[in-house]
């Protein structure tokens, strides 16, 4: 019997700002003989019991995750971590203090596929974690800043160059709920004081205003200059939309990755941003608007920005940038050096080459996956609450091994989830579209690489229906 490769499950928390690095890694990782899956951070749970994989890589260690990953160690899954929001803190303890409670459960996620030096030796130092558990591999994100796959992400511009905005105020506009449940989150589950919720909340408010006022003022002084205002990820473009009605020259830019945008704009203005060091990257000027409040400084993203005081001095320079005279400040030069150094050890390309290194040497050598207990979980039976009614239908599919997406009322295997309408929903059309371009300047072993989705491919149990992508290189006919 031939011995299936080792599997990996790779959990994308926000498609239009990850897919592509998750992608990266993913491909890499199919090039090496493991088989990997996508796996949208909405449907993670049951995408998991599913899949049993062999290692799940989150995408955070904060606290709403720690119930399932107490779950999938007891079924004897291993489970990563590779950060996505692991660059740019106010400092080390604003990370550290939204991680789980259970000490000893930390000690066992392996590997921690860490972006920062600086968080690493502070958790370390904290005895949060220890030392053998990190790799410092960067982010595979901003691979793409670098050749050859920046050429797969720069896009083609279209008409002028522009100013880009980029706004950073997801609880008080979250695009997936509402500010209140937001504010019941930090409350119930990160244990904030009301107090000091209630001026994270305001302070966004307050600064969602200030960038709004910038780009309508921006627009009436460089009319012949597009600005582009592009929401953080987990915000709702709505809101924009809504405040510049009226204004053709603003664009509300909320889908797909900001990099193309960043690549072809002239200025990225901000406040508290990863994009200030992305501009850098992009080698386009990073400029903070210092009367714009903050929820709360974030020394990072300043480090690497042209600091200005007030409206007239914002106007001022990008008029230099406009006609070309502007000159980047040597402090701001040296501040995304050491920036990066820090907080993102390297940025050269090669994060998803360490990242596959890091998961690869952490899949067991020997199948440790409880089946049995991948398949309860996956019908609902441990954590089944509410009446009989409720609970019976599970127990009724389970015994009869019924696909656990069977709907007695129509008689048929039906799955409909909501969140496949939403911004958080990827298909394997648009990975294999990312996987194209990476195969035409990748590695030679990319080109072998597919996707095909995960009901289609054999990779789930019981005849899930879920919407997984599976990356994988085929097998020889022969075997």
């Amino acid at each position: 019997m031939t011995k299936l490769p080792a599997s990996v499950a790779l959990i994308v928390d926000q498609p239009d700002r990850d897919l592509a690095g998750m992608t990266l890694c993913a491909a890499e990782l199919a090039s090496r003989g493991i088989r990997t899956c996508l796996v949208s951070a909405s449907d993670r749970a049951r995408e998991i019991w599913a899949l049993r994989p062999d290692l799940v890589l989150l995408f955070n260690l904060r606290r709403m995750q720690e119930p399932l990953v107490r779950l999938m160690m007891t079924a004897g899954i291993a489970v990563g971590l590779l950060d996505t929001e692991g660059g740019v803190w106010p400092d080390a303890q604003s990370y550290a203090e939204l991680l789980f409670d259970d000490a000893s459960l930390l000690r066992r996620i392996r590997p921690l596929c860490a972006w920062s030096p600086l968080l690493s030796r502070y958790l370390t130092e904290k005895g949060i974690f220890v030392e053998d558990q990190f790799r410092l591999t960067g982010c595979p994100r901003f691979d793409f800043y670098r050749q050859p796959w920046r050429a797969t992400a720069e896009g083609k511009r279209q008409g002028l160059r522009h100013i880009l905005i980029n706004t950073s105020f997801p609880e008080w506009n979250p695009r997936f709920g509402t500010h209140r449940e937001v504010m019941r989150e930090f409350l119930t589950v990160h244990r904030w004081a009301e107090e000091r919720i209630q001026a994270r909340i305001d302070g966004q408010r307050e600064g969602m205003a200030a960038m709004i006022d910038i780009a309508q003022r921006l627009t009436n002084d460089f009319p012949s200059v597009p600005v582009v205002v592009r929401p953080h990820p987990f915000e709702k473009g709505d809101s924009y939309r809504d405040a510049f009605r009226g204004l053709p020259r603003v664009e509300v830019n909320d889908k797909g990755s900001v990099q193309p945008k960043m690549f072809h704009a002239l200025a990225s203005i901000q406040r508290g941003s990863t994009t200030a060091i992305e501009a850098g990257l992009a080698g386009v000027p990073a400029l903070s608007p210092r009367w714009a409040p903050v929820s709360e400084e974030v020394p990072s993203s300043e480090d690497v920005s042209v600091q200005l005081a007030a409206y007239d001095d914002l106007k001022q320079c990008v008029a230099a940038i406009v006609d070309g005279t502007y000159v980047v400040p040597d402090n701001v030069t040296r501040g995304l050096a050491a920036v990066i150094d820090e907080w993102f050890f390297r940025v050269d390309g090669d994060s998803y080459r360490r990242v596959a290194d890091a998961v690869q040497a952490h899949v067991p050598a020997s199948r440790q996956v409880d089946e049995s207990a991948c398949r309860k979980l996956l019908y609902g039976l441990p954590t089944a609450g509410g009446s009989w009614a409720r609970r019976a239908p599970r127990w009724i599919r389970h015994k009869l091994r019924l696909t656990p997406d069977w709907s007695f009322r129509r008689f048929r295997a039906a799955s409909s989830p909501a969140w496949t309408r939403t911004d958080q929903f990827f298909d394997v059309g648009r990975v294999q579209e990312i996987l194209r371009g990476l195969a035409a300047v990748g590695p030679e072993g990319f080109s072998r690489v597919r996707a095909v989705p995960a009901r289609e491919s054999g990779a789930y149990a019981d005849n899930y229906l879920g919407y997984g992508v599976v990356i994988e290189t085929p097998l020889p006919s022969s075997l």
